[in-house]
């Protein structure tokens, strides 16, 4: 079951919240928010959303990305 906080302390507190549990956020006593970190699989969707974002940005393909890789890994194109 999620915790009930106010405004005033989500925002003191929002560093050791985020990510880590569920809350319903209250202001003068009635709810007006819910915040639930994200699922694992949530969590690197985006990431990936993002970094492929910044591989097209950079003008990169993908037998680039793949070159690049290979580098990075050691091994030889």
């Amino acid at each position: 079951m999620p915790r009930f906080i106010s405004v005033r302390d989500f925002r003191q507190c929002m560093k050791e919240i985020l990510g880590n549990e569920e809350v319903i956020v209250t202001r003068d006593g009635v709810p007006v928010a819910r915040v639930v970190p994200l699922d694992p699989v949530e969590r690197f969707a985006m990431f990936l959303e993002g970094v492929k974002k910044s591989f097209e940005e950079a003008g990169l393909d993908d037998a680039e990305i793949q070159a690049m890789y290979r580098k990075a890994r050691g091994k030889a194109s």
